[in-house]
């Protein structure tokens, strides 16, 4: 039984210590109103979606976004880059491999699924994508635990 703290705390554990994003510098739980320091990725939780499967357990749903910011100045490298410069696509592959190298989290959850992702390009040289992960695990409803 897991809460959706445990859950946001192992997910990201996870992506800070995956080799796979060894590039990020910072992961943070909410988001900021500048991120200076990149590329970072933020975590923010959106709902969370429960269902009753036998009383008293529940199987619990929580959306949460994968923030990621990154800075390209080489336009040719803005999308897929190379073995110096992470493109965007590159990012969103890494992030998806680092939360595939456990999809329980450490065995705090049963499973994370992925949604869609959001690609955002207003403010070249930044760019962003959002991943959507939809962590899912049980509770009980009388400890919450």
């Amino acid at each position: 039984m897991t809460t959706p703290a445990q859950a946001i705390t192992a997910l990201r554990t996870q992506l800070q210590d995956s080799d796979n994003l060894s590039y990020i510098k910072k992961v943070y739980d909410g988001v900021r109103e500048d991120n200076t320091l990149l590329p970072c990725i933020v975590l923010e939780a959106d709902e969370n979606n429960e269902t009753f499967t036998g009383y008293p357990i529940v199987n619990l749903v929580f959306r949460v976004f994968i923030f990621c910011f990154i800075q390209v100045h080489n336009k040719d490298k803005q999308l897929v880059g190379d073995t110096k410069t992470k493109g965007i696509l590159d990012v969103e592959n890494d992030i998806k491999k680092a939360i595939g190298e456990d999809f329980t989290l450490g065995g705090v959850v049963e499973t994370v699924n992925f949604g869609r992702t959001i690609y955002d390009q207003r403010y070249y040289p930044r760019r962003a994508i959002v991943v959507e992960a939809n962590i899912e695990f049980k509770q009980n409803v009388n400890t919450r635990t």
